[in-house]
């Protein structure tokens, strides 16, 4: 099951628990598809309340396959279809959310990476919008590796191990390599195309300074939507857990009123018949 698969079930969660019956008949079709084994089904179907039943089978769908979601839906349209289409709807959000961080990656590394690498930035290949976030996050990695390599080959600087210098220095640096041999070995300089290709690099460097601002910004979102993953999480584990102790308080609460009864039931005898 996929992720967004996942993320939906328990986001139906609540729904799922205060609408859902799972009956043997519905256990049995799922049986029938090889979602659940005989076990599991024997299992769901021995727990005692109807809720319970309800947060095991949420509990083991997620590990019965890639089909297990699809199937489980086709089995609530039947009886339970506004439960099918609040997961179908919970899934176009999420896969509407991946969508738009998907865009915005492409369109810096469209617009703003490749045509300062390649002169025909056409040619490069380009990544799917559907693609998992982390593969686009690769591919811009990848980029801007590229990038790296080709301004230090333009400016004729080696890369030394893991350090990382800032675009600026090196063109700093390569400035002062040229008046130290402009000083040594008299050479005629077109003065016009150093201005230029030192306006070139500098745009280069806003560029890159941009895309590294805007990448920071999209890794910031994707940390604090983790977050709030977590959180999500620990709610439902909680709820889950509350629910158990109500159950436990319920069947507490039953017994200790069956026992007052009896009691007053005894006490009445006595008063009726107290030489009894």
């Amino acid at each position: 099951m996929e992720a967004k698969e996942r993320r939906a079930l328990d986001k139906c969660f609540e729904g799922f628990l205060r609408d859902l019956d799972p009956t043997p008949s519905f256990l049995h079709s799922l049986y029938a598809e090889g979602i659940l084994t005989e076990e599991q089904m024997d299992r769901i179907s021995k727990t005692t309340s109807r809720e319970t039943q309800v947060a095991l089978l949420l509990r083991i769908l997620p590990h019965r396959g890639p089909k297990a979601f699809t199937i489980f839906k086709e089995k609530l349209e039947k009886d339970y279809g506004w439960l099918a289409q609040k997961l179908d709807e919970e899934v176009r959000k999420l896969q509407s959310g991946q969508a738009s961080i998907n865009k915005r990656l492409i369109t810096i590394i469209e617009s703003q990476l490749i045509p300062l690498i390649y002169t025909d930035g056409s040619s490069q290949p380009m990544v799917d919008e559907k693609a998992h976030p982390g593969l686009i996050i690769q591919k811009l990695s990848d980029y801007l590796t590229n990038l790296e390599l080709k301004c230090h080959k333009a400016l004729d600087v080696s890369i030394l191990g893991n350090y990382k210098a800032p675009l600026h220095q090196l063109i700093e640096e390569k400035l002062r390599r040229f008046k130290d041999e402009k000083k040594k070995v008299p050479v005629e300089v077109e003065v016009d195309d150093v201005q230029k290709e030192i306006k070139d690099l500098k745009r280069q460097l806003r560029d890159m300074m941009k895309l590294k601002a805007e990448n920071d910004k999209l890794k910031n979102i994707v940390d604090k939507q983790k977050e709030k993953l977590k959180d999500y999480n620990k709610m439902t584990r909680d709820t889950k857990r509350y629910k158990q102790d109500m159950e436990k308080f319920k069947k507490d609460n039953d017994i200790l009123r069956y026992e007052v009864e009896t009691l007053r039931e005894q006490l009445r005898g006595n008063i009726v018949n107290p030489f009894a």
